[in-house]
């Protein structure tokens, strides 16, 4: 738990107690702040009542007594969905501050932190983003360098390991750094970018908008990394270029090819990009390829030796639901990949496999699936689960045999009666949608998945 002096008799608002607004008033109030904490569900507010927290009830007198609101990050703070309470602030006058923001100023202001001997690397993205920063933490921890995998992973900022010497490794979301201001990684990534949490977002731009704020704040020895699979993203890219403000490199995977501008040395340099040559089931594809020439720039702008850092990639350890190898019989595979919630990562995964028995649907993010069609042929038949399923049968019914039903357990027993035991075959549990029509998230969907998998295997 990361406790500081720095927060001592300042008085807090945590709006949104689940693991992250838990997880931060625990550590302020430890750290001696008045905590004062709102959810907007009764059932989470009747679970605080005998807490070290006092409930917010919006009179004159708490609002004078707030120094900060802290939004947790799934609570929206502009537009129509804008909260009520942090609507109020506005007229109360109150600073509404990031958790990152008050994580940058513990490692800015404690009087205890040498900051120099602390790192911070951030990762944003659409997809690859728990990959890349936990193949970091790996790369770290494989030779003998403290590291902290913290953020939209594992756990949240004020819950984890407080450390003087060595790095944090932080997942960022991009509702995560829509409130942030001060926010200043070393080393500030963007995995790349497709079309995901537009509801509330709203447009491409806007999305985009906030994921670049990582890069805000960066100064002339930090660095930028950006896979520019996105005109948004590219165009940042060549605005960083300009501004030469810090290190930037840019990744273009598709014409293999890096570009990288030295702020000490003022000079840009581009060079094709050479494969990297590893032998781990757990990163293997296109993807993961790009995922690993990020986290190993991340770590040699550093000054860590590649070389040092490529033989640590053979005992990595994929992670749960991200194309997960589930079961491996002579002829067939089963992957889980529950991680899977837009249709960009639904085409990763069916570029790494053949003669596919699909199974997906859930809470469609993406309006247009026609970015699919490339890949149907790989594909043997589509299993279409979830609530709303009519896109995907709309879709998928022109170009492949299907199956339809909103019990999983059915979806599977007929995608294993349908393998053709003769021929090398996978089934991809790959949903390309958001889990929230069934699930409570997509590790419960995933981890349901498995069950049923591992219980029709044994049959």
């Amino acid at each position: 738990m990361i406790i500081s002096n720095y927060f001592s008799n300042k008085t807090f608002l945590i709006l949104g107690m689940g693991k992250t607004g838990t997880a931060l008033s625990n550590a302020l109030y430890k750290s001696h702040a008045n905590v004062s904490f709102w959810d907007d569900d009764p059932q989470i507010r009747k679970k605080f009542t005998k807490s070290n927290f006092k409930k917010f009830s919006n009179t004159k007198k708490q609002w004078e007594a707030i120094d900060y609101i802290i939004p947790s990050p799934g609570i929206s703070i502009s537009g129509d969905s804008q909260h009520k309470i942090i609507y109020l602030s506005r007229k109360y006058k109150k600073k509404v501050i990031s958790e990152l923001d008050l994580f940058q100023d513990v490692i800015s202001k404690e009087n205890k932190i040498n900051k120099n001997n602390i790192k911070i690397i951030a990762v944003t993205g659409t997809n690859g983003k728990s990959t890349i920063v936990s193949l970091i933490h790996h790369l770290l921890k494989s030779n003998s360098v403290p590291s902290s995998l913290i953020g939209n992973i594992g756990n949240s900022i004020f819950n984890s390991k407080f450390i003087n010497n060595g790095f944090y490794v932080i997942e960022v979301s991009s509702y995560q750094l829509e409130t942030s201001k001060i926010f200043s990684p070393n080393v500030a990534i963007i995995s790349n970018l497709s079309s995901d949490h537009l509801s509330r977002h709203k447009s491409m731009k806007n999305y985009f908008n906030q994921k670049s704020k990582i890069l805000n704040n960066l100064v002339r020895d930090d660095t930028a990394i950006l896979n520019c699979n996105h005109m948004l993203v590219k165009s940042k890219a060549l605005d960083l270029f300009k501004n030469k403000k810090s290190n930037v490199v840019s990744f273009d995977f598709v014409k293999k090819e890096s570009r990288f501008y030295s702020s000490k040395k003022n000079t840009l340099i581009k060079e094709k990009l050479r494969k990297i040559k590893y032998d781990n089931p757990f990163l293997y594809g296109e993807h993961n390829e790009e995922n690993v020439q990020i986290a190993l720039k991340a770590l040699s702008s550093l000054g860590f030796k590649k070389q040092l850092l490529k033989k640590s990639l053979y005992n990595f350890i994929g992670l749960a639901h991200r194309q997960e190898l589930i079961l491996n019989n002579k002829n067939l595979k089963v992957i889980n990949d529950s991680k899977a919630t837009n249709i960009d990562s639904m085409i990763k995964a069916i570029k790494n496999y053949k003669n596919i028995y699909l199974i997906c649907g859930g809470i469609l993010k993406d309006k247009n699936l026609n970015s699919l069609t490339p890949y149907t042929h790989k594909i043997k038949k589509v299993y279409i689960t979830g609530v709303k399923k009519n896109q995907f049968i709309n879709f998928f019914s022109k170009k492949n045999k299907i199956f339809v039903s909103s019990n999983l357990n059915k979806i599977v027993k007929e995608c294993f009666k349908d393998v053709n035991a003769r021929e090398e075959s996978t089934i991809l549990f790959c949903p390309g949608a958001a889990s929230f029509d069934q699930f409570k998230n997509f590790e419960e969907r995933g981890n349901k998945f498995k069950k049923i998998v591992l219980g029709n295997s044994k049959k």
